[in-house]
């Protein structure tokens, strides 16, 4: 059998050569088409939101797709500063990256509950809570952007309502002073 394969060989070193030689090719076609996509879908990451979205009644999955955009590519950290969310926000809060660390800034009348807290803990990692009863708007901080929300998370897209980006410093500075 040794010798068939001796002679089979060297009867088609010239096909066999032309067969690795397209093979690297594929592989070299499939590295570079890989990193276009990866360069593609980076430049897609890094495009800005818009500074402003409005919502309308029934608009649920366009403002759940406005806020889990802002979250899924946030890298650090979000604060979430919402008196009165419930669960929901965890089901915006589950899209975030590995590693970054959650606030949840909530009021007392908030019907987020401790059970509700240490189940999503215990799946997703450690969050911070802060219960301030003397805020009443609501905002999203994620990294170095900071959202004014229009309506509690649990409410988004049950009545008409608006998002604005804060562009102020000294804005951003005061509402991230609100969970220290």
């Amino acid at each position: 059998k040794f010798i068939q394969m001796k002679k089979f060989i060297l009867e088609n070193n010239d096909t066999l050569l032309a067969l690795a030689r397209l093979q690297n090719r594929q592989i070299e076609f499939e590295k570079e088409t890989n990193n276009r996509f990866d360069e593609i879908l980076n430049a897609m990451a890094k495009l800005d939101l818009p500074k402003e979205a409005t919502f309308y009644a029934g608009d649920y999955y366009d403002a759940y797709e406005f806020i889990s955009s802002i979250i899924s590519r946030t890298k650090n950290r979000i604060v979430v500063i919402d008196p009165y969310c419930d669960s929901k926000v965890f089901t915006y809060l589950k899209n975030r990256s590995d590693g970054v660390n959650i606030t949840i800034c909530k009021s007392n009348m908030s019907k987020l509950s401790d059970e509700e807290i240490n189940t999503f803990i215990s799946q997703y990692g450690n969050i911070n809570i802060i219960v301030r009863d003397d805020i009443h708007d609501r905002f999203l901080v994620a990294d170095d952007e900071c959202y004014s929300l229009g309506a509690s998370i649990n409410y988004m897209g049950k009545k008409f309502f608006a998002i604005n980006k804060i562009e102020s410093q000294k804005m951003k500075e005061d509402i991230a002073n609100l969970t220290l």
